[in-house]
């Protein structure tokens, strides 16, 4: 015996109890938000929806943003500046070194590369004028 759930359509959310709760989530959360000035919501809704994927809701270890893409987003707190004396991992030390490693490479070849096109380009310089 096959299970069917019924999926929501547009117009008739009410096929799907899980669509209600999510709308309503957004919805009162809007309200809470615009509640000075309700003509921007559609310019808090990004900010809402942000929230609402970043939110650990219900039974979930994680939020819908960590399940989606696999990481959770940064937030404004990670963009502070650590105080001098903090104490850094050394896996991301490390991976911090592995990429400022494979730039200077990649700057190395790049200077490389465009050494070598400087002389073949000076080569057929010098036999075009003379």
């Amino acid at each position: 015996m096959a299970l069917f759930s019924k999926f929501s359509a547009s117009f008739h959310p009410q096929t799907d109890g899980q669509t209600e709760v999510v709308n309503r989530s957004v919805g009162d959360s809007l309200r809470c938000v615009t509640r000075e000035k309700q003509g921007t919501w559609d310019l808090t809704f990004p900010l809402v929806e942000f929230a609402y994927n970043n939110a650990f809701i219900g039974p979930r270890a994680k939020s819908l943003f960590h399940i989606v893409h696999g990481y959770s987003p940064r937030t404004p707190s990670d963009l502070i500046p650590l105080p001098p004396d903090a104490r850094v991992s050394q896996p991301a030390s490390i991976s911090a070194q592995h990429i400022h490693d494979l730039h200077a490479k990649i700057r190395r070849k790049i200077a490389m590369s465009n050494d070598n096109y400087k002389l073949a380009a000076d080569v057929n310089c010098k036999n075009f004028f003379f």
